[in-house]
């Protein structure tokens, strides 16, 4: 997604003479992680071993239970990392906000 950051890199340089002496522009990052629309929930047992010490018994009676099913395929997501440009201008004086300039990228359809 780089391309996005060099579209308001190129807008920001279009802009800033255009901006000066009041104002100037800077180029911000928005970046976060996106894993799809369904996220798999990974990393819950099947089966558990569980071991009961008997009070009275110097003995120890293991439970173990028997896998019944067949392996399988998991499909795990793989978050997409997604960087977004945008632009902030801002007043040179007093280093007030003025506007935000969202660049439009296949993300924020």
């Amino acid at each position: 997604m780089a391309r996005f950051t060099s579209v308001a890199n190129c807008c920001a340089q279009f802009l800033a003479p255009k901006l000066r002496p009041k104002y100037i522009v800077f180029v911000e990052v928005r970046m976060y992680e996106s894993s799809g629309e369904r996220n798999l929930l990974v990393g819950i047992p099947d089966v558990t071993l569980q071991r009961r010490v008997a009070a009275n018994s110097s003995k120890i009676n293991i439970t173990v239970l028997a896998n019944t099913t067949q392996p399988g395929t998991v499909t795990l997501p793989v978050p997409e990392r997604v960087r977004e440009g945008y632009l902030q201008i801002q007043e040179v004086e007093r280093r007030e906000l003025i506007t935000i300039i969202e660049i439009l990228s296949p993300t924020k359809r």
